[in-house]
């Protein structure tokens, strides 16, 4: 199996092929391509709560959504809680610094967390798993 680090995540690319590629192929089959990262998601919310979301919208910390990087927006992905297994499925909606500046994968809303048990810890190593690209649906 290839990976690629990405911030302190890995990037699942076992076929070897490009992520165009996979994403062409799995999106003529009406599939989304097979992505998985894990490392360390954090969340926010009230310092944000109320305030515009970079793809749009306003920002409501009991909706559950999560801000990603390099995941376009409106993707739907899974974030799974790797120390209890607790799993919440939501969209993109935002972007920010906590990759590079606090080394972390995803930045989930309140209500994110607290569906995954991670609110007490405010960090929980997650992995992430692209459940539908918005460009495929």
């Amino acid at each position: 199996m290839q990976s690629t680090n990405v911030a302190s995540g890995t990037i699942n690319n076992p076929s070897g092929e490009s992520f165009k590629q996979r994403f062409a192929l799995r999106q003529d089959k009406g599939l989304a391509p097979r992505y998985s990262e894990e490392g360390d998601a954090s969340w926010y919310g009230e310092k944000f709560h109320g305030g515009r979301m970079r793809y749009g919208g306003v920002f409501d910390m009991n909706k559950v959504s999560f801000a990603h990087n390099t995941l376009p927006a409106d993707t739907v992905i899974k974030v799974t809680n790797l120390k209890n297994g607790r799993s919440v499925v939501g969209p993109v909606k935002d972007t920010g610094s906590f990759d590079k500046k606090y080394d972390r994968i995803v930045d989930c809303s309140r209500e994110a967390m607290r569906r995954i048990g991670g609110l007490d810890d405010g960090v929980v190593p997650v992995r992430i798993e692209v459940v539908r690209y918005a460009s495929a649906m």
